[in-house]
């Protein structure tokens, strides 16, 4: 991640869904970037490959990039 001038803001396991449909999900990870291309080129990395093919199968994950002003 930091390779590709990522950072965890947080990860935090025991979320609570207040609203909405994502029930079951008990986790939830926030990372910061220096741009969509830089977290796109991450995202899109062979070395990220690897890591997305371990949770085959181990978890239902909902992944969303989201750009702030």
């Amino acid at each position: 991640m930091a390779k590709f001038g990522g950072e965890y803001l947080f990860i935090a396991p025991g979320a609570t869904l207040l609203e909405g449909t994502l029930e079951g999900y008990s986790s939830v990870a926030c990372s910061k970037w220096p741009s969509r291309k830089e977290a796109e080129a991450f995202w899109n990395s062979d070395e990220y490959a690897e890591v997305k093919k371990l949770r085959e199968g181990a978890a239902d994950v909902q992944v969303i990039l989201v750009e702030t002003p």
